[in-house]
């Protein structure tokens, strides 16, 4: 019942853009596995601290995404990124909607696709130390598409899309993958009162290297949103969310789970674009046991304050520093101590000349265990992007996080990506990328390298 730890290490890293997320869909093309499913007996053989692990790595990534107020991501942009249409992401490109026709005068249909050939020296993601394993060399290519229907009333905006994305592998068919998404975005605005929702399915396919091996097909239906009303200078956010996650496979049906929560924000402007809050999250998190169950239900509570806006003209950061409070609430797990720990979330974004962005990024969290282990991260992230010239970027990041599971065994990931974006056009841009990452930590047959490089093509209109 454990999620690989390339799973759980790209959970942990800060994201990668300052936040900028495309979705499982497009992340495809690293997550494919081609070894069938091991046994859950024979997981259980492995003994407690396996069983511990694995609860921490099927709670982090719901812990990850617990709250509905992402200003950590958006950079103190959160305001400006609401009211603007999405951009077209698509497997490592990034396009401005450039349509303007309305279909019926109401629907703007927006269209975007990618291609992309790539090599990797270890698509499995897999311990070359461990017994019986030859790491996997693999050329492949995938494509993703998708389309888009936008409508705006005033400044109200609501965003319905699909996009599917197809993986095959030069040599075998065996690690093949299709996935898709759907997503719902909406933005309702009044005079003193806001509402904001969003709303996605997501079959994603990844792969698991420790103890279950093979492709796992994972439907995940998750909605947010939250209600935010403005006296002067006070305000306030009020939300909550739902997420349900669908293993595909009867042998991982342990952890399929349904997961609730509320968030609640008062904030005060020190300036126009610039603001002091406070902030609490409560998550609720219960596993649909498929009668075989070893894992606890347990509830998330945190309380932070912070800051988030515009520094300088230049200059944008968000800052929540607070206390994280994890309780195993019931489940056939007889351990249910409390675990606690502070919780940190830090960005900023500089952008000293025209072409040049600076992003840095600290995270330090818990993931909450359900066995009672905790498993404390602490993430950091330097990204750079020069422009050349207006169709020529040059990016390049880099990120460390160190993990640390009780009763002290370590997790460390280093990664390290740098690309070449070339826009054609406002509509199409080439882009060329190597990636590194690299996994060490205590537990036996888990390290693991990996290089990839890939090119590919992209538009979005």
């Amino acid at each position: 019942m454990k999620q690989s730890f390339a799973r759980l290490a790209e959970s942990l890293a800060v994201p990668w853009g300052g936040g900028s997320r495309e979705g499982a869909v497009q992340g495809t093309a690293r997550s494919t596995r081609s070894q069938g499913l091991g046994s859950i007996a024979t997981e259980r053989r492995r003994g407690l601290r396996g069983a511990a692990l694995a609860a921490l790595l099927c709670a982090l990534p719901t812990f990850a995404r617990a709250q509905s107020f992402d200003d950590f991501e958006s950079i103190g942009r959160l305001e400006d990124r609401r009211a603007q249409p999405s951009d077209l992401s698509v497997g490592g490109h990034s396009f401005p909607p450039s349509i303007v026709y309305k279909l019926f005068g109401v629907v703007t249909p927006h269209v975007f696709a990618a291609a992309r050939l790539g090599w990797t020296d270890n698509y499995l993601l897999q311990d070359p130390t461990a017994p019986g394993v030859t790491l996997r060399r693999e050329a492949y290519g995938a494509v993703s598409a998708g389309v888009r229907l936008d409508t705006e009333l005033y400044d109200h905006r609501l965003e319905v899309g699909y996009r599917a994305a197809a993986l095959e592998l030069v040599k075998s068919g065996s690690g093949d993958t299709l996935a898709q998404e759907a997503r719902v975005r909406l933005d309702l605005y009044g005079n003193r009162v806001e509402a904001h929702a969003d709303a996605a399915w997501r079959r994603d396919a990844y792969p698991q290297s420790i103890q279950l091996t093979g492709i796992v097909v994972l439907d995940r239906l998750e909605v947010s949103g939250y209600v935010e009303g403005k006296a002067g200078a006070f305000g306030a956010r009020a939300g909550g969310g739902v997420e349900r996650y669908d293993y595909r496979r009867k042998a991982l049906n342990d952890l399929d789970a349904l997961g609730y929560g509320a968030d609640v924000q008062l904030y005060w402007r020190l300036r126009p674009r610039l603001r002091a809050l406070v902030e609490y999250n409560w998550k609720q998190w219960t596993y649909r046991r498929g009668g075989r169950g070893s894992l606890n239900d347990y509830q998330v509570h945190a309380a932070v304050v912070g800051a988030d806006g515009e520094l300088t003209a230049k200059l944008s950061a968000s800052l929540k520093v607070g206390w994280s409070l994890q309780d195993a609430r019931r489940g056939p797990n007889p351990d249910r101590r409390d675990l606690q720990s502070l919780v940190v979330r830090a960005s900023a974004r500089w952008e000293p000349l025209e072409r040049t962005s600076l992003v840095l990024a600290y995270r330090r969290e818990i993931a909450p265990s359900t066995n009672s282990n905790g498993l404390r991260s602490d993430g950091v992230t330097l990204e750079v992007e020069q422009g050349i010239t207006g169709e020529l970027a040059v990016r390049a990041a880099v990120g460390y996080t160190h993990a640390v599971a009780s009763p002290g065994e370590h997790l460390n990931r280093l990664q390290a990506r740098a690309s070449l974006h070339y826009a054609l056009r406002e509509w199409i841009s080439v882009v060329g990328s190597y990636r590194f990452v690299k996994l060490t930590s205590g537990f036996p047959d888990s390290d693991y390298a990996a290089h990839e490089v890939a090119l590919s093509v992209g538009f979005g209109l």
